[in-house]
């Protein structure tokens, strides 16, 4: 039995990352790492036009040359997305001596982490992973909660939040489960569907306080 690892949600602004790779798989790892503000290093002897223009930009720094180990030096992770099984060994190998997380494009058993399929609205991010065994299911699954993800459920998230704030401030506490029956009233439903702000939180702090 294989684990299905433990996901954890990794803050990586002004960290060090590496990628290993100028083509099209890394050109996909290098753009989740610039929009999270990783201090980014791209090795490779060619890059794609989309990684130049990120270089040109000041989103990362390009060493066009073969990887060294020591690129690895002080990052916290890398992630090897070459066509040469050869090289991502190599970065393999250099990762783990200095105890930097590795991730290998396409060889999920050489990883120490995947990448899950995302999808992000504003301060909402849902991870999709099936364990490396099937990408596009990942990325099918994502598709349909992308589809389920529409703007009343981020409005709750917003009221939720500040009532949450609110009520920490003033010393009251709720358990999940009152979190939980007062996210399944009808009528908070109803008012967030409809757009009303004021109506979904007045009625979600009366069946708060009501449990």
């Amino acid at each position: 039995m294989t684990a299905a690892g433990y996901p954890v949600v990794l803050r990586i602004f002004g960290k060090r990352c590496v990628v290993v790779g100028g083509g099209q798989v890394a050109t996909r790892k290098v753009g989740a790492l610039a929009r999270d503000g990783a201090d980014l290093l791209v090795v490779a002897p060619e890059v794609s036009e989309e990684i130049a223009a990120q270089e040109a930009a000041g989103s990362l720094i390009v060493e066009r040359r073969p990887f060294e180990p020591s690129d690895l030096d002080g990052a916290l992770l890398a992630i090897a997305a070459t066509d040469s099984q050869a090289v991502n060994q190599q970065v393999t190998e250099a990762a783990r001596a200095r105890g930097v997380l590795v991730n290998v494009a396409d060889d999920p058993g050489a990883c120490d982490f995947t990448l899950p399929a995302l999808v992000r609205r504003k301060d909402i991010t849902l991870a999709i992973s099936t364990g490396g065994r099937s990408p596009a299911f990942a990325r099918y699954l994502r598709e349909q909660l992308s589809d389920w993800l529409v703007d009343s459920r981020l409005l709750l998230l917003e009221i939720m939040a500040e009532l949450r704030r609110d009520l920490r401030a003033a010393g009251k506490s709720v358990g999940s489960d009152g979190w939980r029956r007062a996210v399944a009233d009808p009528l908070v439903a109803a008012a967030v569907a409809r757009g009303d702000r004021e109506a979904a939180r007045r009625r979600l702090f009366e069946t708060l306080m009501a449990g």
